[in-house]
């Protein structure tokens, strides 16, 4: 292990911020993330990396990096990226925490543009901005239909998801107020979503900045790309705020989301089993248009299985 660099001798008005790598199997993408933090043009950083039981050599390049540029390194056997959150948490010394993903780019000014944010708006308990799409040989895609503008999102805007959604490598938050809710909850796996309704629950807000700040990696192994996972997951999430006046509008507008989703990508079996989740009453055109790309998803398997079975 390569013990932590803190920068020691800059104004006390420049607060440190801690940036987390957790990398798992990012062999591909990992110089490029680290050389990304070294390269902000904030001056106050505190780099802690962990890599959490890759078997793809990602531990060796990590491990190279952290020798030629002194920040702190550690490799374990596999835990899961919510307890390796917790872990980071308890060693940060930073008054801001960021949970870089290890196959993401920071722009430059990403930490510069943050802290002035944060330092602005004591009542927020983080701010995120926008990003750029890049494909896993750095090509860009095409941007996100919705940007995020400058403001201020409470527990109601978000749980209803009324504007754009926060990109998890792209938040900073406070430390302290991470810590006083009990960091990241080790049980449920969408770490991220848990933790914005949990702040934004506990009464504080989270910012936007209309900055682009990061590069998000789209790919094939993308936690996103596991629909079964991500529903999952969204249900256990959201399961806390059962009470809530708006859940059951919030659950099926996830459920038609997502059957949606799985139709397209002939996912007939998860479709399936949304569709009889979804209630009656929250059928709309986008329901409808599910539905349709179940029917005809449902006919090309038709087709396809009479083609294999027919005789030459």
């Amino acid at each position: 292990m390569v013990a932590p660099i803190i920068t020691n001798d800059l104004p006390m008005d420049t607060p440190l911020v801690t940036i987390v790598v957790p990398c798992f199997n990012h062999a591909r993408y990992i110089r490029e993330c680290i050389d990304s933090i070294l390269q902000q043009t904030y001056p106050n950083i505190e780099l802690i990396v962990i890599d959490d039981g890759s078997s793809d050599g990602s531990a060796a390049i990590l491990a190279q990096l952290a020798q030629q540029h002194g920040f702190y390194f550690e490799a374990q056997t596999n835990q899961g990226l919510t307890r390796t959150l917790n872990k980071a948490l308890a060693m940060a010394k930073g008054k801001y925490f960021c949970n870089m993903g290890s196959d993401d780019v920071m722009l430059p000014n990403k930490t510069a543009v943050q802290v002035q944010f944060m330092e602005q708006y004591p009542q927020v308990a983080m701010c995120c901005g926008n990003a750029l799409y890049i494909d896993e040989n750095g090509d860009f895609l095409r941007k996100p239909t919705r940007q995020l503008q400058h403001g201020f999102m409470d527990f109601e805007g978000y749980f209803g998801n009324t504007r754009a959604g926060v990109i998890a490598p792209s938040a900073m938050l406070r430390t302290s107020t991470l810590r006083e809710v009990g960091g990241y909850d080790p049980d449920i796996r969408l770490e991220d979503l848990a933790m914005w309704l949990k702040l934004t629950h506990a009464g504080y807000q989270i910012g936007f900045v209309r900055d682009e700040i990061l590069h998000y990696r789209k790919h094939p192994t993308n936690t996103s790309k596991n629909l079964r996972f991500m529903y999952e997951s969204h249900m256990q999430t959201y399961a806390p705020y059962r009470d809530h006046p708006r859940y059951p509008s919030v659950i099926n507008r996830y459920l038609i989301s997502t059957l949606v989703a799985a139709a397209k990508r002939d996912q007939l079996e998860l479709a399936r089993e949304l569709a009889k989740k979804i209630s009656p009453r929250f059928y709309d055109g986008k329901f409808l248009r599910g539905m349709a790309y179940v029917v005809r998803a449902q006919i090309r398997h038709w087709f396809s299985t009479t083609n294999r079975k027919s005789p030459r």
